[in-house]
């Protein structure tokens, strides 16, 4: 069955590689950049595949897909045994405990890589270089003298070619071997006995190193954490305290509106009572003026009347 990568489902992506891991997996469908081999670890971010002699890192976001791929343990033993000789067998040594990076994301793992030589990406995208950093966006290499920034997201795959390192050691120390069995065999058994203690030794190291590193980077990774959920906690406070000034603004101006409304509302009502108290007034001067007047009408008529009466009098008298 052949897996295709959903978006925003890597957990769920990253859930099924691990029930996958010792089995034989095909990364991809088909290019360079195709991977089939032995899936030895799944981080968060990218996964571990044994291919050949060279152990590859995938990072999740670059795997359109991935397969189970079932093989006959008797054609594999097989051609086991044909095609590798006396001289592959410590190399079968090696593949059957490969060295794996520590790290939970991938991004971890170039920070354990640096001052090592490491090959990205396969066909004409292959670049090698020695990692001397990173940046938030970019792996930084050293090739050929220069600095080479390469955008993480480019990055398909990544392999630590220390297969080749170990080999030539080994051979250099099998030479060393062969000579002093010639010259003397006990000295050789001792050389021996000493080079397998000093690889023990060195192997107990790596495992050591490679916990503290771990421990390091979960510290790390939890002060991070701890930092973004303070400052998250920060900038929460900061908007709360933002909204209740804002509330309080917006309270004191309303409440200004309200006192400004009133006071125009009393001065609108003053006003009316004013002009309500002038027409009174008006009206009753009016009136007495009115009152007035017909009061002198009515005087002038009486006292017209009166001598009107008075000559009616005066011409009645006999003349002498």
């Amino acid at each position: 069955m052949f897996y295709q990568q959903a978006d925003n489902h890597i957990n769920k992506y990253t859930k099924n590689l691990k029930s996958m891991i010792g089995s034989t997996v095909q990364c991809n469908l088909g290019g360079p950049e195709k991977g089939e081999g032995i899936l030895l670890k799944v981080g968060l971010d990218y996964c571990v595949l044994q291919c050949d002699e060279q152990v590859y890192y995938y990072p999740l976001h670059h795997i359109k897909g991935y397969t189970l791929i079932q093989k006959d343990d008797n054609s594999e033993e097989n051609s086991n045994t044909e095609d590798n000789g006396n001289e592959n067998n410590d190399n079968n040594k090696n593949l059957k405990c490969p060295i794996v990076v520590p790290g939970r994301r991938f991004v971890d793992v170039i920070d354990r890589l640096k001052g090592q030589k490491v090959q990205f990406n396969k066909g004409p995208s292959k670049i090698k270089g020695t990692v001397v950093g990173r940046d938030t966006h970019h792996i930084i290499l050293e090739v050929n003298d220069e600095v080479l920034y390469v955008s993480k997201f480019h990055i398909q795959n990544m392999c630590w070619d220390y297969c080749n390192s170990n080999n030539n050691q080994q051979s250099h120390d099998d030479s060393k071997d062969d000579k002093n069995n010639d010259n003397n065999k006990n000295s050789s058994s001792t050389n021996d006995q000493e080079n397998n203690d000093q690889k023990n030794n060195d192997q107990k190291n790596n495992d050591q190193e490679n916990n503290d590193q771990e421990n390091n980077d979960q510290k790390n990774n939890d002060q991070e954490n701890n930092d973004q959920k303070n400052n998250d906690q920060e900038n929460n406070d900061q908007e709360n305290n933002d909204q209740k000034n804002n509330d309080q603004e917006n309270n004191d101006q309303k409440n200004n509106d309200q006192e400004n409304n009133d006071q125009e509302n009393s001065d609108q009502k003053n006003n009316d009572q004013e002009n309500n108290d002038q027409e009174n007034n008006d009206q009753e001067n009016n009136d007495q003026k009115n009152n007035d007047q017909e009061n002198n009408s009515q005087r002038k008529n009486n006292m017209d009347q009166w001598w009107r009466w008075y000559d009616s009098l005066w011409e009645k008298q006999p003349r002498k």
